[in-house]
């Protein structure tokens, strides 16, 4: 459960001046984000003015105002391609994260013969519901995912977070280029296959570390590379050493350039701040994170020759 406190309840409509307010719900969303994640005030009318133009009227779209957002020190950032349910699973995923979501819906205020959509945007969930600012009416409205899931179109979402915050997404050019997205948890690796000739797969705790921890540009990609293997669960890796923790979940992914474990025990001891996810030890007899071509007998010479 996650709350962007504080949000801000903007309404379109609050400036009587605006001549595109009823349509302003896509700028005031956003508006509602960048005063969230900025600290600073941000109107709908104004920021549609600084984009459109003055006299422009009409809908608008979140791509034109990508260019905006970053010059505020924000990355817009879309996610295509989602089903409804998807839509909602990355909601709260994304909202873990601190980053307002931005959704296109029904428009519920004309009759559903016009075709019209709206858009607000997710700041807060509970469990199965969200929560989003709606700039029509300027308050929240609640409903559980199945309620949103309902009347969710365009199959889209755009996320919003600082620049410096760096993440990835399965949009992002260079990833499109090596995974598929099986769905919203899972990522399948182009082309490659796992010593048993499996696909591998990238998912859920493992694949959301990857997308939002490392470093620029590209997050996990840009530390660790592709992953090579499926997660392995720790009881089959060097067994003698790791059979007695079978049944803790524990699950090591090796990667091109490191080794990940996921175990939220810290049984291999984490670098401090880690959550679940980190990054094993590569020159520590006992490491999972050893290559397993290393193991024991080369270990020692190994660490001799790097001194």
């Amino acid at each position: 459960m996650s709350e962007l406190q504080d949000f801000p309840m903007l309404s379109q409509l609050s400036d009587i001046h605006e001549k595109n307010a009823a349509f302003d719900c896509v700028p005031t969303s956003l508006a509602a984000a960048l005063s969230y994640l900025t600290g600073k005030p941000y109107d709908g009318g104004a920021i549609k003015d600084a984009v459109y133009g003055v006299g422009y009227t009409g809908a608008t779209a979140a791509i034109e105002y990508v260019a905006y957002c970053k010059a505020q020190g924000v990355v817009l950032a879309s996610m295509s391609g989602l089903d409804p349910a998807a839509m909602t699973a990355q909601a709260h995923a994304q909202l873990a994260l601190g980053r307002p979501v931005v959704f296109t819906e029904v428009d519920p205020y004309v009759p559903a013969s016009y075709g019209w959509t709206h858009v607000c945007v997710w700041y807060a969930d509970n469990g199965d519901e969200l929560t989003a600012l709606d700039p029509y009416i300027g308050k929240p409205v609640t409903k559980t995912d199945q309620e949103w899931q309902a009347v969710l179109r365009e199959n889209q979402l755009w996320i919003l977070y600082l620049e410096e915050d760096v993440t990835i997404t399965i949009q992002t050019p260079i990833i499109a280029a090596h995974f598929v997205q099986r769905d919203a948890n899972h990522w399948e690796v182009k082309g490659k296959t796992d010593a048993a000739g499996n696909p591998i797969i990238l998912h859920d705790g493992m694949l959301s570390w990857y997308c939002t921890n490392g470093y620029k540009p590209y997050c996990g990609y840009s530390v660790a590379g592709l992953p090579t293997s499926n997660e392995i669960p720790i009881e089959l890796i060097n067994p003698p050493l790791f059979a007695h923790l079978a049944g803790k979940g524990i699950v090591v992914v090796y990667f091109e350039r490191g080794a990940w474990v996921y175990d939220i025990h810290n049984t291999f001891g984490a670098p401090e701040g880690s959550g679940s996810v980190y990054p094993l030890k590569l020159y520590e007899a006992g490491s999972p994170g050893v290559d397993p071509r290393l193991w024991t007998a080369n270990l020692s010479k190994l660490v001799q020759s790097v001194k």
